[in-house]
């Protein structure tokens, strides 16, 4: 059921503005060339073709790579237009989709739609690079690598089993080596195709075998509705920096922020007898560190990319599924995948890796449950630890009875706290744009 908030106010706390704006500002272009769209196989074959995967070692061994262009002024510009594509996930028609797509209770599997976009993202990139002397098809001396994740809204509706699934988009942005993929999902019903969700995936370009950036084509809007598209992606990026400046981790807690840890401390002091209940957790509430699930995962080559490093939809799926479990166990009660957002790419993942991952409850309200995902390398020989990725997921619980609190014990969880208040607090600002009476039901029977 959608819930009735007070945007306003929210929008003015967070000093929030979605870039996804309104129903009535368009995400992607308005575009009708695509006859037969590439279903979700189809699109991975081209992919391994354009990119020269065989499997077993890299197209470009370092040293023999061809020589790129350094300035983008080297490359022809490119529209939205030459990089627009569709494709299909064939879940009404592929046993072998309906296998990997279709959980144990009958729903289609978010994650799984998370790897989709990935892929999809990977190949609207390109689709837009274009670099003289190279036709497309001809193996590319470029990796185009996830960088982030910014704002998947999917409201909590979840998609039927009984139809096919169709994505579309283009690049929205592009700046000097990276690119913005911005996309569509929506659901191939018999009377109507609502759209689903939107996502924003930012892209790297990087040269084959190396580290090393690559530069991109410029994209340059051909109209009104282009140009406007185009601003939005500059304002999403000006939007992530000024949240990354005022990071918990680098600014002290604002004066509300303040006064609602303050709030917390006194729930566990005895003003009677000055004692700090420090042991006792507050009535009715769970300790944040009790509020966690961990696993560790043998990275194996199965789960390697196009470039022979660990596939980044695989970690955002198995990242997603240990947070939907961690919620799950904790509430008692189903969760719904409301909103993803900010999910960091720091460091490709080397096929071999133990890879552990960390899921927390950092913060709950109404029937909502903020979580965060850490995953860490760990290497063995060593014990040395680095955060490779950071995922920070929205859960909407069925029902309309309030989520378990939870409660920090620690100056660090308390940080932890006040960062997840703030992503649920975006999360439910932006404006709620899908009908659910236009989704068939999804529910098994």
């Amino acid at each position: 059921m959608a819930l009735n908030r007070a945007l306003a106010v929210l929008l003015q706390r967070t000093g929030y503005k979605s870039s996804f704006g309104t129903g009535l500002r368009r995400n992607i272009i308005t575009c009708h060339e695509v006859v037969r769209p590439k279903t979700t196989g189809e699109v991975l074959d081209a992919l391994k073709s354009h990119v020269g995967y065989t499997g077993d070692h890299p197209a470009f061994a370092s040293g023999s790579l061809p020589k790129l262009p350094t300035s983008q002024d080297e490359l022809p510009p490119r529209s939205m237009r030459d990089s627009y594509d569709e494709c299909i996930i064939p879940l009404a028609t592929s046993l072998q989709v309906q296998k990997s797509h279709i959980s144990a209770s009958g729903i289609v599997r978010f994650g799984r739609i998370l790897e989709d976009m990935d892929v999809f993202a990977v190949w609207l990139c390109y689709r837009h690079l274009q670099y003289p002397g190279m036709s497309f098809g001809v193996p590319m001396p470029v990796n185009v690598v996830t960088a982030l994740v910014d704002n998947i809204h999917s409201e909590s509706i979840e998609f039927p089993t009984q139809f096919d699934i169709k994505l579309r988009g283009h690049i929205s942005w592009v700046g000097r080596t990276s690119l913005e993929s911005t996309m569509e999902v929506l659901l191939l019903a018999p009377d109507e195709t609502p759209k689903m969700l939107t996502a924003k995936f930012v892209m790297v370009a990087k040269k084959a075998s190396s580290k090393e950036a690559a530069v991109v084509n410029k994209l340059v809007p051909s109209n009104a509705e282009e140009e406007a598209i185009f601003q939005r992606g500059e304002a999403s990026v000006q939007r992530r920096k000024a949240f990354q400046e005022q990071s918990i981790l680098k600014v002290p807690p604002n004066r509300e922020e303040r006064m609602l840890l303050h709030k917390l401390f006194q729930e566990n002091f005895d003003p009677e007898t000055y004692i700090l209940k420090s042991d006792e957790c507050p009535h009715g509430a769970i300790w944040m560190h009790d509020a966690k699930l961990t696993n560790v995962i043998i990275c194996q080559p199965e789960f390697e990319n196009l470039y022979n490093k660990v596939f980044g939809g695989f970690l955002m799926r198995s990242a997603y599924e240990l947070a939907w479990s961690t919620a799950y166990l904790l509430s008692g009660r189903r969760p719904r995948p409301y909103h993803t957002d900010d999910i960091w790419f720091r460091k490709p993942v080397e096929v071999g890796s133990l890879l552990h991952y960390e899921a927390q409850v950092v913060y709950t309200r109404e029937n909502f449950m903020q979580l965060n995902v850490n995953a860490t390398v760990i290497n063995p020989n060593t014990g040395r630890k680095e955060i490779t990725n950071v995922f920070h997921f929205t859960f909407q619980l069925d029902g309309e009875g309030p989520a378990p609190r939870v409660t920090p014990k620690s100056y660090p969880e308390s940080l932890l706290y006040i960062e997840g208040r703030r992503y649920l607090e975006m999360a439910m600002a932006i404006p709620e744009k899908i009908d659910p009476s236009t989704i068939p039901d999804s529910r098994p029977t």
